[in-house]
């Protein structure tokens, strides 16, 4: 007797998989590779932009003392051979020349002079000097040669000041790293007041440096989000079960 064949249902049958789709994870990690191939042929580079430029200080040694003191480390810079001054304390009440005439804000001025064949001296990270008030502490005529060093150059200039009023002074030195005073010359002039060859300075202003930051490039920026997208890819996320 011939055996009867049975029919199995469609749902019982053995259903062949059909090719899904790619996932994203997939796509993210094949975008991966092929930009981790670019990098590795190319290297990253990075494009500096220059930061805006710091806006300028002006030093006018106010609060710094009520009579007399070196002045050293200040605003940022070192001072050699420099003091500052208070005129309403330091010098008697009937003093004439460039320690009062000098002040060009408030009432305390700085002062350098040379000691021991040292020039006074003001420097410290490269900056531009803007501009400063210079005056003669007690001659006439005295000459003061400013000195400006910094990026391979040497700046030179030459004043006359006097001790009745100040000489503004505005340069703009750039890359400076180092400003040296050399005052020689003139003739005695307030002999009940003082002598010497010190120079009178007040409100000095400078500019420091601009600095640069890296921006990244837009390989460095696909190559990121390309990483990004492997990291978060769950193993597994893209296998397709196969129903029987």
């Amino acid at each position: 007797m011939a055996r009867a064949s049975m029919a199995f249902p469609d749902r019982l049958k053995r259903r062949v998989p059909r090719p899904m789709p790619r996932s994203a994870g997939e796509r993210c990690r094949a975008l991966g590779i092929v930009a981790l191939l670019m990098l590795l042929g190319r290297g990253v580079n990075a494009d500096p932009i220059a930061v805006a430029r710091p806006a300028s200080t002006t030093l006018d040694f106010e609060g710094l003392t009520d009579n007399e003191v070196m002045l050293g480390d200040y605003g940022g810079l070192h001072w050699a051979n420099f003091f500052a001054l208070n005129n309403q304390t330091a010098v008697p009440p009937d003093f004439v020349g460039g320690y009062k005439s000098g002040a060009t804000s408030g009432s305390v001025v700085a002062f350098g002079f040379n000691a021991q064949g040292q020039r006074a001296a003001i420097s410290g990270p490269s900056f531009t000097f803007n501009s400063g008030n210079f005056t003669a502490a007690f001659r006439t005529n005295l000459r003061l040669i400013v000195f400006g060093e910094g990026s391979g150059q040497t700046h030179v200039a030459k004043l006359t000041l006097n001790p009745f009023a100040p000489t503004l002074f505005a340069p703009n030195w750039t890359g400076i790293d180092r400003l040296e005073f050399a005052p020689t010359g003139g003739t005695e002039a307030l002999p009940r007041s003082g002598s010497g060859s010190n120079f009178v300075l007040d409100d000095f202003t400078f500019t420091g440096a601009a600095t640069t930051t890296p921006e990244p490039t837009p390989l460095l920026m696909l190559v990121t989000a390309a990483l990004a997208g492997i990291l978060l890819r769950r193993p597994g996320a893209s296998r397709q079960a196969v129903s029987r």
